[in-house]
């Protein structure tokens, strides 16, 4: 009887267990895929900044060049 009471309280204290690590594997996957949203936004936000600034250097150099042509005539 007493093997049964040990048996019984252990398998509810297993299911007990079992049950929070189930809750805790759910938050960190909830928090997880959060996580890769986020990750994928600031990645796409990241490309779309770079490629502005890759036309703004693009449009300073062209600026640049056209300016120092002008000068170089101003000087002759």
């Amino acid at each position: 009887m007493f093997y049964n009471l040990c048996t019984r309280f252990r398998s509810a204290s297993l299911a007990h267990v079992n049950s929070m690590l189930r809750e805790q594997l759910d938050q960190a996957t909830t928090a997880n895929q959060a996580l890769t949203a986020d990750i994928h936004k600031l990645t796409k936000d990241w490309q779309r900044a770079r490629e502005e600034l890759e036309i703004k250097e693009a449009e300073w150099r062209e600026e640049e060049q056209v300016l120092e042509k002008l000068l170089y005539k101003n000087s002759l």
